[in-house]
């Protein structure tokens, strides 16, 4: 929004009309203001709760644009304020209806042609670098939103030929400037939106439905080829971006490792299974690797306090479905050295949320305990009675070759005792049935609680013991869990990995 400050401090000095188109981007930004404060920091800066604050704001807004006509208007100040109240609509409880406004919002944009900078050849250097900004911050928007609701992105590649926004800060700019200037070698101002745009075009590629690839003639790639695809645009987002960012600084510190995180949340979310052929993928040692780096990059943003300036932009995002798979891969195969590095870091991160209020009485929490609970067990059970997890006597697995399991094939999955890519024995299915249903009591033998948690008996004779094998079937899968691994899956928030 270069210019912006100037045109502000001109409506504050002259007092231009409610109906300006700088009303309502003053008021679009005030909202933001708020929407950026914690409960704590709106009440000792504005002396009221932030919801009551956030009302107050939001009615300005719309009251705002409703004067400014926004829907007609040709004043692309007027979309600024609009578009700025969409995106931070989806962090306000009681906020729009960000999907429907982000709909109105592209209408706009095409009806004013911001879609297509080569049918606005006459426009002057520097209003053509502010619509090619706000286009984009639209595009972002649509992208981020079809993740929220688990949707598609509105944009067809086809309906829309800009080139990026120049990688030059607002004092680089001036309206009556004749030409763009030269685009810095490195890092400027713009680094941050540059990066997330990026990542936004770049996650078209990989994250949407075959029918979304083929309508906007993407290749189509199988998952695979999607992860290596992330894996080399990552490697050039750190060679041209982020290799310029200064850690010590924080908004570069949240631009680096905000990036890193949403990189990692979609290779997870482009190679996690989504069917019973690929279920062998939830306890191979690159996906824990995978969930773990999630949680650890997470919990340094979290930490990050000189960052917190930036980091509401990431607060939709929450671990829980990273918690949830690792409790359910570890139920399945919890020892190794994998096992034990991913066990830490989902612990760390579950006593973190389960101190958190907002955690309290959620179903969706209480789910995550009870997975939580039965890792736990099936950590003591496989310490205490190897054999159940086809551990040999002497603490060696049994191997044998699996290189069909590889392929996920049903065979596989079935037959073998072991799987590339896991380092630790896996649960057999005789034991573990069906999903967690409580607690047990931790005084009982790791068997007996196991046994309670799947509806069994506290006790057991030797016939009721009977059909646990003594050796493990590696490679076999307990059906309940990943069903419950499936109902999770559906149900989740694909959006939870989204950026403002």
């Amino acid at each position: 929004m270069a210019n912006v400050q100037r045109q502000i401090i001109e409506f504050l000095q002259e007092g231009i009309s409610d109906s300006s188109p700088i009303h309502c981007l003053l008021f679009a930004i005030y909202y933001t203001a708020v929407v950026a404060l914690t409960t704590e920091e709106c009440k000792k800066a504005l002396g009221c709760d932030r919801p009551t604050s956030l009302q107050s704001y939001r009615k300005s807004i719309e009251t705002a644009l409703a004067q400014a006509d926004y829907q007609k208007s040709t004043d692309i100040t007027v979309l600024q304020a609009f578009t700025l109240y969409t995106v931070c609509g989806r962090f306000d409880a009681q906020g729009p209806d960000s999907k429907s406004l982000t709909r109105v919002a592209i209408t706009i944009a095409f009806e004013n042609g911001l879609n297509d900078e080569n049918s606005n050849s006459n426009i002057a250097p520097f209003e053509a670098e502010m619509r090619r900004r706000l286009w984009w911050q639209i595009f972002i928007l649509d992208v981020r939103m079809a993740e929220d609701d688990r949707s598609e992105p509105l944009i067809l590649e086809s309906r829309f030929h800009n080139k990026f926004p120049s990688n030059l800060s607002d004092t680089d700019l001036d309206p009556d400037m004749s030409c763009i200037p030269k685009n810095h070698p490195a890092k400027s101002e713009m680094l941050f939106s540059l990066v997330r745009l990026e990542v936004s075009y770049f996650t078209r590629l990989v994250s949407f439905s075959d029918q979304f690839t083929e309508r906007n003639s993407y290749p189509t790639m199988s998952t695979s080829e999607k992860c290596e695809a992330i894996d080399r645009f990552k490697e050039r987002m750190e060679r041209e971006n982020l290799s310029h960012c200064d850690m010590s600084i924080p908004l570069d510190f949240v631009t680096a490792e905000s990036t890193r995180l949403i990189l990692a949340k979609l290779r997870l979310a482009v190679s996690k299974p989504r069917n019973r052929e690929s279920q062998h993928v939830l306890i191979q040692d690159s996906f824990r690797e995978n969930c773990v780096e999630i949680l650890e990059r997470t919990k340094a943003m979290r930490l990050h306090e000189r960052g917190n300036l930036w980091l509401w932009l990431f607060q939709t995002y929450i671990e829980w479905d990273i918690l949830t798979y690792l409790f359910i891969s570890l139920s399945l195969s919890p020892l190794g050295h994998m096992a034990d590095v991913a066990l830490a870091a989902a612990e760390d991160i579950y006593q973190y949320w389960n101190g958190m209020s907002d955690s309290r009485g959620c179903s969706r929490w209480t789910r995550i305990k009870e997975f939580h609970a039965q890792a736990l067990v099936a950590r003591e059970m496989a310490i205490a009675n190897p054999s159940l997890f086809g551990i040999l006597p002497n603490g060696t697995e049994p191997l044998e070759d699996c290189e069909s399991m590889a392929t996920g094939t049903h065979e596989a999955i079935t037959s073998t005792t072991t799987q590339p890519g896991v380092s630790g024995p896996i649960l057999s299915p005789e034991v573990c049935v069906s999903p967690l249903v409580g607690r047990p009591e931790s005084s009982m033998e790791p068997e007996q609680r196991f046994a309670q948690m799947h509806g069994r008996q506290n006790t057991q004779t030797s016939e009721e013991t009977s059909d646990i094998p003594s050796s493990g079937t590696a490679c076999q899968w307990s059906k309940a869990l990943f069903e419950s691994y499936l109902e999770i899956l559906d149900s989740e928030q694909e959006g939870a990995i989204s950026w403002f």
